[in-house]
């Protein structure tokens, strides 16, 4: 598969390391920005609608939303402020999204852009903050996995490798398996040599003050390379 490109420039992208967690049939996370859900949208189709918002100008939110010709059309822009402030990637302004308006909100049963959810309205939604914290969710079957082929390429970019099609598949596969069994996980790429590309969980400690206190432990877990990436 064609390789994705990757700006970020945060401790995510330094350490090759991108984080997933699974919210019933909706997915969040860390490492991944809109650059990268670019690829996995069709934020061109006409039916996306977007906000900014948050004191830093650091919070998107954009939305799918159902027979999107009743609602008003305006063009979605980024104002001086919200690219004097940085954190909404310039990608934004490029997708041909329309504004998500306060009228609109209210019309789709939200009053607040950081409340929007797939709803009888919202077909889907994805939520980026700081352009690599993000959280995507979606009435149609499978986000999940599709999410998470999208972070294996970002992987593949990290290991300097182009993964045929079947073996990026196997491998995605591997990874859902592992984040249905723990609910969440960290992947870390090594391009080595030799090559390495590992699974992170937390684990409770042992003990009635470390369960008080919450405290964990990591696990690492060698993810199983295909032979192309070896």
């Amino acid at each position: 598969m064609p390789r994705l490109p990757i700006a970020l420039d945060d401790h995510w992208t330094q350490n090759r390391l991108t984080r997933v967690d699974r919210r019933g049939d909706a997915i969040g996370g860390c490492g991944v920005s809109l650059d990268v859900w670019r690829h996995l949208f069709e934020f061109g189709d006409g039916s996306w609608f977007a906000g900014v918002y948050g004191a830093y100008c650091d919070n998107l939110m954009i939305a799918s939303l159902a027979q999107p010709d009743r609602f008003e059309r305006t063009p979605f822009i980024l104002t001086p402020e919200i690219v004097e402030q940085g954190n909404v990637s310039a990608t934004a302004g490029d997708l041909g999204l329309h504004a998500l308006t306060p009228a609109i909100l209210e019309r789709i049963g939200f009053s607040k852009l950081e409340d929007v959810e797939v709803n009888d309205d919202v077909v889907a939604s994805v939520y980026i903050h700081d352009d690599f914290i993000f959280g995507l969710s979606r009435r149609r079957d499978g986000l999940i996995e599709q999410a998470i082929r999208m972070v294996v390429r970002v992987h593949e970019h990290f290991l300097d490798v182009d993964l045929p099609e079947d073996e990026e598949l196997a491998l995605t596969r591997e990874i859902v398996d592992r984040l249905r069994r723990e609910g969440g996980l960290q992947l870390r790429s090594n391009p080595g040599p030799p090559r390495s590309f590992r699974a992170i969980y937390e684990r409770p400690l042992d003990g009635w003050l470390n369960r008080l206190f919450k405290r964990t432990r990591q696990i690492e877990e060698a993810l199983p390379l295909p032979t192309s990436a070896c």
